[in-house]
Order: C-alpha cells, then sequence, then structure tokens
C-alpha cells in the first residue's frame, strides 16, 4: 500500500530531523576525545549531549511504535555505543551507602574574594562561608580567588585566615606585580605536613593559575594540585538571556547571544591550554 504524498512528506522530515539529531549526538560523543583548541565547535555540541541523547531516544521510541525495527535498532546501537557518558549525567543513588573509614574529606571552593566587594548583599557573608568551612572539617582544602585583605581581629589588626582541620598553609598570587603583604589568588590549606611547593604560570593569562602542595601522609607524599582556569566570564546579563529563553522560548538579543557564545568559545580553547600546561 502506497504512502499518501502527506506521510511520505512527515516521513522525510521526520528522517531528516532525526538524522540531524544522530549526527550532532555523534558530534557530542567527539567532544571528550577531541581538543577544543583543534576543532572547538565540537565543545557545543558536548554541552547539548543531554538534550541531543533525550531526543534519539524519542526518535527510537517514534520508530518502535510506528514498527520501524531496522530503524530502532539503529538507535539502539547508536545510544549504545557511548553508554558510559549516560552515568555521567544521571546519577542513581544506590539503595545501600558504604561506609569508608579511610578516607579523606577534600574541599575545593571558589571564595570570590570572601564576598569583599559584597556581591551577596549580605553583611555576614563572609563569617558565614567560614563557619561552613569549618562545619565541614576538611583536611585538605583548595582555595581559589582567595583574598585576605580588609580580614582583621576584633581589634583592627591584619588576621592570617585560619582552619582547626587544616593548619599548613600554600598560598600564591595570580600575579608577581601584587602587594605580597596579602593573598589574592590560590590558597591550599592541609592537616598534613607540606613537603614541597610549586606553581604552574600559564602563558595566556595573569588572572589564573595552579600550584601544587606536596603534603606527607604517614609513609606516602601526596601531591595537591590547585587550579584557577580561565572563566568563560557569564554574569548576571548573560544569565538574564539564558532565563528568558528557558521561560518564554525567545531569544533576547542576537548580540548578547553573540556575546555569550564567543565568550564560551574563548574559555573552551583556554581551559584546554591550560589544562595542557598542568
Amino acid at each position: 500500500m502506497s504512502r499518501s504524498p502527506a506521510r511520505t512528506f512527515l516521513r522525510v522530515l521526520f528522517l531528516g530531523l532525526n538524522v540531524v539529531a544522530a549526527c550532532g549526538l555523534l558530534a557530542a560523543y567527539l567532544a571528550g576525545p577531541v581538543s577544543p583548541a583543534t576543532f572547538w565547535p565540537l565543545a557545543f555540541a558536548g554541552l547539548a549531549y543531554p538534550v541531543l541523547l533525550l531526543i534519539v531516544i524519542l526518535f527510537a521510541v517514534f520508530w518502535g511504535v510506528k514498527g520501524e525495527w531496522k530503524l530502532l535498532v539503529a538507535h539502539i546501537v547508536l545510544v549504545a555505543l557511548r553508554i558510559d557518558l549516560v552515568a555521567d549525567y544521571y546519577q542513581f543513588t544506590p539503595s545501600e551507602k558504604t561506609e569508608q573509614t579511610d578516607s579523606i574529606r577534600v574541599m575545593s571552593y571558589n571564595v570570590r574574594l570572601f564576598d569583599f566587594y559584597n556581591w551577596s548583599g549580605e553583611e555576614d557573608a563572609r563569617q558565614k562561608m567560614y563557619d561552613h568551612i569549618v562545619a565541614q572539617e576538611p583536611k585538605i582544602i583548595c582555595f581559589q580567588e582567595f583574598y585576605t585583605r580588609g580580614i582583621k581581629d576584633k581589634k583592627g589588626k591584619p588576621q592570617k585566615i585560619s582552619f582547626p582541620s587544616a593548619k599548613h598553609l600554600h598560598s600564591a598570587n595570580y600575579s608577581s606585580r601584587l602587594d605580597a603583604a596579602y593573598t589574592w589568588g590560590l590558597a591550599t590549606f592541609s592537616a598534613y605536613p607540606i613537603v614541597n611547593k610549586g606553581q604552574i604560570a600559564f602563558d595566556n593569562t595573569s588572572g589564573n593559575l595552579c600550584i601544587y602542595t606536596d603534603v606527607r601522609m604517614d609513609n606516602d607524599t601526596v601531591r595537591i594540585y590547585n587550579l584557577h582556569l580561565q572563566s568563560v566570564r557569564i554574569g548576571n546579563r548573560e544569565f538574564g538571556a539564558l532565563e528568558h529563553l528557558m521561560e518564554h522560548g525567545e531569544v533576547d538579543s542576537l548580540q548578547l547571544w553573540f556575546t555569550i557564545f564567543s565568550r564560551l568559545k574563548t574559555g573552551f580553547v583556554s581551559r584546554v591550554q591550560q589544562v595542557d600546561s598542568v
């Protein structure tokens, strides 16, 4: 029985959309192995992986309902090619929790200057951050955008930041031109004695850095890397455009979206170069 022209058109349309989604998913699979410095568009496909996966699964269900078994099997194979990625995006909590008695609590925290400029609008934001860190009792703490200027004790004297659970400190400024009297950069606190320190400067920026800290744990020496990679510099205005798209399905400003796209591209390429340096 021949299909009507309308049904034929719809089938061709669905197949075309399906091919686009399938190619997009294959591109997302390549986002990990292929560096953005080599071919940056794949990084955007990687960001869209959860959506592309859902679309491909919906197409698989559609073709299954239609009895198109070959297309259904093709979609199952396509998803199964990188089934390992599913666990990276969707976490399934096990019914039983296992106790780890020999674990070490590690915290990584971009403290954004400890809210020095009161971006949060809360007067006691800095104290809340400090209290939260102390309550977690981490043995190793890696801070980014660590900032010590303006921190004073009750007598108005400059105060050093310290934590009961991690008293040994390794810190470094983002730039050598900064005043050595205070820190604006990275800081690693450790409960274990520090036996060696070092840092890796990034050629393409002065506002990012990597430090490494060797600590003595019993009979072993463990190296801790603390990195602050290139920011994509997405601010409130850009987040507002994203929220507008999600709520209304409309693009607020093409120029603004071009800015978001450009900043993401720059961030992708810069970060991979920095990671390669490390």
